[in-house]
């Protein structure tokens, strides 16, 4: 009888789904490990609005340092290439050094080749496209979540992590669980204090 048992606790466990865990690698080698009193301002787009409000809520949550949701300090107002200058100026008065952008994005698409764009480019290319459209929504069967750390003193990405595929139905608890491993994932490799 323990054997069956111990046979059907088994297959429960092979069977239940793994998050999907993430490839994470740092994009300079010369960053400077951060001080406690560095901020951060935290981008999260998902298949809604509430799913990247909650994400966002989390990881300033997560975060030791002094930190606010990006949707908080925009007030709602949308970030374009005419006034990003203005807005990095003001991110840079008010103290904070990083931003993080946090997106999802079909599996089966290439990224768009970015590469030295900068924050606003990635910013306009994939959170400004959901945050500011209340229909947009997710068609693929397949999706993989994409992280970015950008220094705001000269809005290169410094960081950079990929989830593995997930299905659209995981959207919201692959969010949290993802946020989550890259917190600790940024502490450990010194771009966040612990």
């Amino acid at each position: 009888m323990n054997k069956w048992f111990a046979c059907i606790l088994m297959l429960l466990f092979l069977s239940c789904k793994t998050p999907p865990f993430t490839q994470l690698s740092p994009v300079g080698s010369n960053h400077n490990p951060p001080k406690s009193t560095d901020k951060f301002v935290f981008f999260v787009h998902s298949n809604n609005q509430v799913n990247g409000r909650i994400t966002m809520d989390n990881l300033v949550r997560m975060s030791s340092h002094n930190s606010i949701q990006g949707y908080l300090y925009t007030q709602g107002n949308r970030l374009l290439l005419s006034n990003w200058e203005n807005y990095q100026s003001k991110l840079l008065q008010d103290n904070y050094q990083y931003a993080l952008i946090m997106y999802v994005r079909p599996s089966n698409k290439d990224a768009v080749n970015s590469s030295g764009a900068g924050f606003i480019q990635d910013y306009l290319l994939y959170i400004d496209p959901c945050m500011f459209n209340p229909i947009c929504n997710f068609q693929a069967d397949k999706y993989i979540i994409e992280t970015k750390l950008y220094s705001l003193q000269n809005t290169s990405c410094i960081w950079q992590s990929t989830s593995k595929t997930f299905e659209n139905l995981e959207v919201h608890s692959t969010y949290l669980k993802h946020a989550e491993q890259v917190v600790q994932q940024l502490q450990k490799q010194g771009y966040m204090v612990k």
